[in-house]
């Protein structure tokens, strides 16, 4: 685990984390299962969050990976042409 998850988990989640554990302990699955999805929904919010910025870091700062491959400047040399037959044509040179 990084420095900056482990940050995060003692962070403002700390209270609700312990709220859970709390709620489990005295067998109130109810507040637990409320206590679960806030702590769950954070989590998924922050993650969303650092994807975002991730994102619009790529695009404003770094390269741009969208799949596409840049042409490159040299040309093949062709041995031989064949027509639509399949018959090579002969090179005029």
């Amino acid at each position: 685990m990084s420095e900056e998850q482990a940050v995060e988990i003692t962070g403002t989640n700390e209270t609700d984390i312990n709220a859970l554990i709390d709620a489990i302990a005295m067998k109130n699955y109810n507040q637990a299962q409320s206590h679960f999805e806030d702590v769950l929904g954070a989590k998924m919010s922050d993650a969303l969050d650092q994807e975002k910025l991730a994102v619009a870091d790529t695009i404003y700062n770094g390269d741009i990976d969208d799949g596409i491959d840049e042409p490159e400047d040299e040309v093949a040399e062709v041995d031989e042409i064949i027509d639509a037959d399949g018959e090579v044509i002969e090179d005029e040179d």
